[in-house]
């Protein structure tokens, strides 16, 4: 990322605009030591007077400074800044650790929708350094190393596959706590297998949760993103495709993941026996019911 500090704002100098309350912000760390640039006959020059810098992206191996530390979108304005400056809390601040900052503004961030969608799309372009979604595990980071660049950080990041306009069709279905769109988007209703049993999911509480209605940003998170049709299929496919690039470059996370789901399924068994051996019998009986059933009404359609 290219940036030019004349278009920052230093935070001991902000111009506070009580109309300006929507917008998507980028929160960056710059000081004496921060390399800066210069543009000369179309490339960058280093140029300790520039007004350029310029932030590297992740790093596995750590050898350049983060620039950008972090993104985020705010419908309260300044005082959002103002609660990431004073707060340590991640949930609601980064702490007194940025110098500058810069706000992008769009006469359709005014809809929670919009603003919510591009937070999502620019974090995972740019993996700004404290953003939850631009921390990688320490097998994540492991599968980056021993690959050798063959494997980019957005390989091994949980796919993004939604448009503006599908969570704008979130926000209405909150707004109204539309079921339908509970049942026919998200596939939230009681499932029942073969025998008839009934099988448990999560987030079944829809737009509820210990009986309170959650914020529209909550339930894009905890809800729509899990289990969006459209995230379903993605997810589904980068499943399969993590699994494979930690069997290559991560063997030993690929096969400790194989043992705890041979442990997991020993215990599973092992603490719902009796259950199960019921259940096989009871599909057993099923199938065998259904299979007599068929050879009879065979039997009666080939009879003279």
């Amino acid at each position: 990322m290219i940036i030019d500090v004349h278009k920052l704002e230093q935070i001991d100098n902000i111009k506070v605009d009580l109309n300006d309350t929507t917008f998507i912000y980028f929160l960056f760390a710059i000081d004496e030591h921060t390399p800066r640039y210069s543009r000369v006959d179309g490339g960058y020059v280093r140029n300790p007077y520039g007004s350029i810098i310029m932030d590297h992206g992740f790093d596995v191996f750590h050898r350049n400074t983060r620039v950008l530390l972090y993104i985020g979108e705010t419908s309260t304005g300044i005082r959002r800044i103002n609660d990431h400056w004073i707060s340590v809390n991640h949930k609601k601040g980064v702490g007194p650790i940025f110098t500058h900052m810069r706000r992008i503004r769009n006469p359709r961030f005014i809809y929670d929708s919009v603003r919510l969608h591009y937070e999502r799309v620019l974090v995972r372009k740019y993996l700004p350094k404290i953003n939850k979604n631009a921390n990688f595990t320490e097998k994540q980071l492991t599968i980056l190393r021993n690959s050798k660049g063959k494997i980019k950080p957005q390989d091994i990041t949980r796919p993004y596959l939604l448009h503006y306009k599908d969570i704008f069709e979130a926000y209405l279905a909150w707004d109204k706590e539309d079921e339908s769109y509970l049942t026919h988007v998200l596939g939230i209703q009681p499932t029942y297998n073969k025998l008839g049993f009934l099988v448990e999911r999560r987030y079944t509480e829809g737009y509820y949760r210990d009986n309170k209605k959650m914020p529209f940003g909550r339930f894009v998170t905890d809800v729509v993103l899990h289990l969006h049709k459209k995230m379903k299929e993605a997810s589904a496919d980068f499943n399969k495709n993590i699994r494979a690039i930690t069997k290559i470059f991560n063997i030993q996370a690929y096969e400790d993941k194989l043992e705890k789901d041979k442990m997991f399924n020993k215990k599973r068994y092992k603490n719902n026996k009796k259950e199960l051996i019921a259940k096989s019998n009871e599909w057993r009986r099923l199938r065998n019911a259904e299979k007599k059933k068929k050879s009879n009404s065979k039997g009666i359609e080939t009879q003279p």
